[in-house]
Order: structure tokens, then sequence, then C-alpha cells
């Protein structure tokens, strides 16, 4: 097999692998739509960034949007990921959300990366849980900063 081996380093119980077989790094171009696909949405600035080592994608991401042109139905993500990440229970996994000019919030967003996709669902946070972000609570400046770790996919 190729990669780095780390055989020669004491294991740790429950090890399956000493081989660092992939590395990275690349750029991506999130989107943001609705869980309907009947969003439409001008996005003033997107820029993401991953690193990929072995199986663990760690991304971060800016979406800016400046125009609404319909809000759409459903629930908001970001899309485009890199990779996809796993399927099964731990296939979703939670992220940082940095979100500015939203509506109806009162204790910040978060976001799930999705499982078995190459989304991001987004979820506002208060003091009795979390729901999912919906397009009513969009302004035409709202803007996202996200971050995270997820497995890949089949890895």
């Amino acid at each position: 097999s190729n990669g780095i081996d780390f055989s020669a380093n004491s294991n740790a119980a429950g090890m399956t692998s000493e081989v660092l077989d992939d590395y990275e790094e690349g750029s991506w171009s999130p989107g943001l739509e609705t869980s309907n696909g009947n969003g439409s949405y001008t996005l003033y600035q997107t820029q993401g960034e991953y690193i990929k080592i072995g199986s663990m994608v760690h991304f971060r991401c800016f979406c800016g949007l400046s125009a609404i042109t319909t809000y759409g139905t459903g629930w908001l993500r970001v899309t485009g990921l890199p990779y996809a990440g796993n399927a099964g229970g731990w296939g979703q996994y939670a992220c940082s959300v940095w979100s500015n000019s939203l509506t109806s919030i009162t204790a910040g967003c978060s976001g799930l990366v999705n499982e078995s996709g190459n989304k991001i669902d987004l979820y506002i946070n208060s003091t009795t849980g979390s729901n999912r972000l919906i397009p009513n609570n969009l302004t035409n400046n709202a803007a996202f900063y996200i971050c995270g770790t997820y497995h890949v996919l089949g890895y």
C-alpha cells in the first residue's frame, strides 16, 4: 500500500491502520439553496477552502447574500462541499457557523454536514434547542462564515 507508514509507533487500542494514504488541499464554491430547491439567491461573494487528510476533510467557507429573488420553502443549506459526508449513524458532523443580518435569531446558528451528501444544513439555536434555518430568516445582506471537519463517504 502507498502512503506514509507509521507502524514504528506504538498502537492504540482499536487501531485499524497506520498508513496515511491521502493528502489534498483545494478550493470549492459554496452556494445557498432551500431543501425544496425553489429559492433563488444572488451571492456577492463565495469562497471555500479545504484540506483532506486521510478520510477527514477540514473546511471553511464564506457566503454573502446580496439579493433574494424568491425566498422558497423548506430549510436553508450551503451546497458544494468537495466530498460527500459519510453515511450511517455517525454520518452528520456539526460545524461552527457565524451569521450576520438574519431575522428572528436570538442565539446564533449552527450547521450539520449532510449525511451521504455534500451540503451543510443550517440551524437556528435558542434556549430551548435548535430548529432548521428557513428562508424567511434571510435578509438581502445575510452572510455566513462556516468551518468544520467531517469523515468522507466510503472511506
